[in-house]
C-alpha cells in the first residue's frame, strides 16, 4: 500500500474507479512492463490469470476468459491459453458474435504448434470442429477458409484415426453444394448415412437424406 500511494503522489499511477488504479500514460506502463523480468514476468501472469478465474467464479463464473487465456499465453502456460481461448469462442458463439468466435479460435489454433506433440493433433481436432459454425456465420459456407478448415481437420482425424463428427460432416456438404461440386456433396453426404448406420443416429441419417434429396 505504502508503494501504490508513492506511485500515486507521484503521479505514475491514477485512480480508476472505487479500488483499482492504472499508469498515468502508457508509454510508463510499458516501460514498467519491460523492466520485469522475463521469468518474473511470466510468473505474474499466472497469477493474474487465476486471480481472474477466481473473481469470475466468484460472480457465477461469467465473462473473463478472454483475459484469461491472454494472462496464460503470456506465461507460456500454452495448453491453459489454448482452453481458455476455445472457451472464450463457445461464449462468443453463444453471443451471436461469430466474427469474435473465429477471432478466438484462429488465435487458439495458431498456439496449437506450441503445444507437446501427443496433444497437439487432438487439440486441433477439437478446435477446428468448432470452426465451421462460426465460419457459416461470418462468411457462409462456400469460402476458401471452409475449405481449408475442412482439409485441415480430414488430414488430422486421418493422422489421429478418428471420425469426424457428423455436424462438421454436414457443413463439408454445405460447402461443396455452395460450390456446385455436387459429387463431392453427394460422396460426403454418403458419409453421414455410413455414420448413422453405425451409430444408430436416425437423425443424422434424416440429415443426410435431406442433403442428398435434389432440389
Amino acid at each position: 500500500m505504502r508503494g501504490v500511494d508513492e506511485l500515486w503522489r507521484r503521479g505514475i499511477l491514477i485512480e480508476s474507479g472505487t479500488d483499482a488504479y492504472e499508469f498515468s500514460h502508457g508509454k510508463l506502463r510499458e516501460a514498467a512492463y519491460d523492466a520485469i523480468p522475463p521469468a518474473r514476468r511470466r510468473a505474474l501472469h499466472d497469477t493474474a490469470a487465476r486471480a481472474c478465474i477466481a473473481s469470475a467464479a466468484a460472480d457465477d463464473g461469467r465473462g473473463g476468459t478472454s483475459l484469461v487465456a491472454a494472462h496464460f499465453a503470456a506465461a507460456n502456460r500454452i495448453d491453459e491459453a489454448v482452453v481458455w481461448l476455445h472457451r472464450a469462442s463457445l461464449e462468443a458463439q453463444a453471443m451471436f458474435a461469430y466474427a469474435e468466435a473465429t477471432k478466438l479460435l484462429e488465435r487458439a489454433l495458431g498456439l496449437v504448434p506450441q503445444l507437446p506433440p501427443g496433444d497437439r493433433h487432438g487439440r486441433e481436432l477439437e478446435l477446428l470442429s468448432s470452426l465451421p459454425g462460426v465460419l457459416a456465420g461470418v462468411d457462409g459456407y462456400g469460402t476458401s477458409r471452409m475449405s481449408a478448415a475442412h482439409a485441415r481437420a480430414l488430414t488430422v482425424s486421418s493422422s489421429l484415426g478418428r471420425e469426424l463428427e457428423p455436424s462438421f460432416v454436414r457443413s463439408m456438404v454445405m460447402s461443396a453444394l455452395c460450390r456446385d461440386e455436387f459429387t463431392q456433396a453427394a460422396a460426403t453426404a454418403e458419409r453421414l448415412r455410413a455414420t448413422a448406420e453405425a451409430t444408430g443416429d436416425a437423425r443424422v441419417a434424416a440429415t443426410r437424406e435431406r442433403l442428398a434429396a435434389p432440389s
